[in-house]
């Protein structure tokens, strides 16, 4: 377990920018070994790589409300954090597709609440469940041929923030939006018998790993330096929302089973040939897409459309892609 003494709870950049300094320096001394920490933040919207957050996140309830919003570098959905909420951060060295990563890891996990009585399971693309409940969702990248998992603990929440945080284009609250989540997810702290958050999050922490590796100052500043272009992207963000920036809409958005949703964007020449076949459209010259799916490559868009044209192997961009989804996703 990777311990981090500060004189207080930091930005969530910072855990994340923790993540690569232990990806690119502990585990370059050392690629054998694994590191786990975990980590509690001020209320905060982290929305995944490849999401608008003008489409997936109410920016304007954030910004009046000192809520943090912070892009991270895998992909997945929107996720709500707050000081009652545990995040947990995984890295290692192995060289392991991203199913069989998350299941290793999302087992364990499981394993670990099972040890305390719950009815844990590990399941679905990326969640863990008690009594069929969702208490967690994890979410994954890779950074120099290392692999980072990090994801949610509910332990407890702000639910009025939560739902008012990550569901666009409302300026109210509706009770029903809040009796719908929580009927889908449980808290832990409701199921652990008064064991509070800090006697929780050390069992876990001392459940999944062994011995500790306490950061020095010198590191904790590099840490602070990989941090920063976290912190320009949000204040990017802040300006682009107070200029009420509004974002092209996709040329079609849908939900893939495995795969996530996905938007995308389309750049066409204007011949009307091509793919098009006189239909006007012509073809697909570029592609940028957006949602919560999980990507092993920089340029999902340009690189599954190579895919596409090529007949090569999908997966190897979009994890849980297959040519037969692919070809439902760009042709109509």
């Amino acid at each position: 377990m990777i311990r981090f003494i500060l004189p207080q709870h930091r930005r969530l950049s910072f855990y994340l920018a923790a993540e690569q300094w232990a990806a690119t320096s502990l585990l370059e001394a050392d690629p054998t070994k694994e590191f786990f920490f975990t980590w509690r933040v001020a209320p905060t919207v982290i929305y995944g790589r490849h999401q608008d957050p003008f489409s997936e996140v109410a920016l304007d309830y954030c910004l009046q409300n000192g809520i943090d919003v912070i892009r991270r570098k895998s992909g997945g959905g929107c996720v709500y954090a707050d000081m009652d909420n545990i995040m947990f951060s995984y890295i290692t060295a192995k060289h392991q597709d991203v199913p069989g990563l998350f299941k290793d890891y999302t087992e364990s996990v499981a394993q670990m609440l099972r040890s305390l009585g719950l009815d844990a399971l590990s399941g679905g693309r990326n969640d863990i469940t008690v009594s069929g409940m969702k208490v967690s969702g994890n979410a994954f990248y890779r950074l120099r041929g290392r692999s980072i998992v990090h994801g949610t603990m509910l332990y407890s929440t702000d639910m009025a923030n939560m739902v008012r945080a990550i569901t666009p284009n409302r300026s109210k609250l509706e009770s029903k939006k809040v009796q719908s989540v929580s009927s889908r997810i449980t808290m832990l702290k409701e199921r652990l018998g008064g064991m509070d958050i800090e006697q929780f999050e050390s069992y876990a922490a001392e459940y999944l790993s062994s011995g500790t590796y306490t950061a020095t100052e010198e590191e904790i500043a590099q840490i602070e330096e990989l941090e920063r272009p976290y912190i320009t992207e949000h204040e990017q963000l802040r300006e682009q929302s107070r200029r009420q920036y509004h974002p092209q809409k996709p040329d079609k958005s849908v939900y893939i089973e495995g795969v996530g949703q996905i938007s995308v964007y389309l750049s066409r020449n204007q011949d009307g040939g091509g793919d098009g076949e006189g239909d006007g459209k012509g073809e697909i010259e570029s592609m940028w897409l957006t949602g919560d799916f999980f990507t092993l490559s920089d340029n999902p868009g340009e690189d599954l459309l190579k895919a596409y044209k090529n007949g090569a192997d999908p997966s190897e961009v979009i994890a849980g892609m297959t040519p037969e989804k692919l070809k439902t996703l760009l042709e109509d």
